[in-house]
């Protein structure tokens, strides 16, 4: 979707768009883009997230330069200018537009002023049940699209800032999730890395992350055979093991459940 000028107003951008809901204020959209070259310097009249589903994407602004792969999510706040491109063959991501003044009336400005990449296997959740959604769509589509994109933005506020009134080994417990993630680790080792009671740590997790320290473990998991799936070719098999699963059967249960449909199927979409 490409405007005269170099001027990108509302939900415009360079490539191709694949499918698109628009929810009042919020725009989302699946954009193909093209490989290297013709995409000039341009400027965003609108702040937009931007999630990478498959291939790698190079971005250059004002203060943020550099190479995302899939699973990262980007935000640019209003008048933003930069150069975009997916290299070295085309990709796809998903944006969500919205006005200049929506942070600001959630409550929440803290993303409002700079770029920033968020790069985490876990802001990637809501953004591929949300592709799902834009390719598989029914009639409860349109609400269950508006909540992801409201779950991203809060999550990628989130991950931004650090969630209000945690407790800081919080941060340390998920960091060392992250970084064993294809550990067979225990909780009483991720409560030891933390410095807490291992039944501490488990509440904990609880009421603030929704989840337990083992569904917190999966969904890492997941989210970097999400990252894989989008931005390598390596089948199915590898990259299961590779994201700490036993075997490609563990992922697509485990797959199916976080994201609602098949590694295979997802991958199939992306590439489509």
């Amino acid at each position: 979707m490409k405007p005269d000028g170099q001027r990108m107003e509302f939900g415009q951008f360079f490539g191709d768009l694949v499918a698109e809901e628009r929810l009042g204020d919020l725009t989302v959209q699946e954009i193909r883009g093209r490989p290297p070259g013709g995409v000039p310097r341009h400027t965003h009249e609108n702040a937009h997230f931007c999630l990478i589903v498959r291939g790698d994407y190079v971005t250059s602004t004002r203060n943020l330069e550099g190479r995302c792969t899939a699973g990262a999510l980007l935000f640019h706040p209003a008048g933003t200018t930069h150069a975009d491109q997916f290299v070295p063959a085309e990709g796809r991501c998903v944006t969500i537009s919205l006005p200049e003044a929506y942070l600001e009336d959630a409550g929440d400005p803290r993303l409002g002023s700079r770029s920033v990449t968020l790069d985490d296997a876990e802001i990637g959740f809501p953004g591929a049940r949300m592709h799902r959604e834009l390719r598989e769509p029914d009639r409860f589509s349109p609400l269950s699209v508006e909540g992801l994109a409201l779950e991203m933005i809060a999550r990628a506020t989130e991950r931004e800032q650090g969630v209000d009134g945690a407790p800081a080994w919080l941060e340390r417990a998920r960091e060392f999730v992250h970084h064993h993630a294809t550990d067979p680790a225990r909780v009483t080792e991720v409560a030891e890395a933390a410095g807490v009671h291992p039944v501490h740590l488990a509440r904990v997790f609880r009421e603030r992350l929704g989840l337990s320290p083992g569904e917190y473990l999966r969904r890492v998991r997941v989210g970097r055979a999400l990252e894989m799936m989008g931005s390598t070719k390596d089948g199915l098999a590898a990259i299961a093991h590779r994201a700490g699963f036993c075997d490609q059967s563990e992922l697509t249960k485990a797959f199916r459940r976080e994201i609602g449909t098949t590694p295979a199927r997802y991958r199939r979409a992306i590439r489509g």
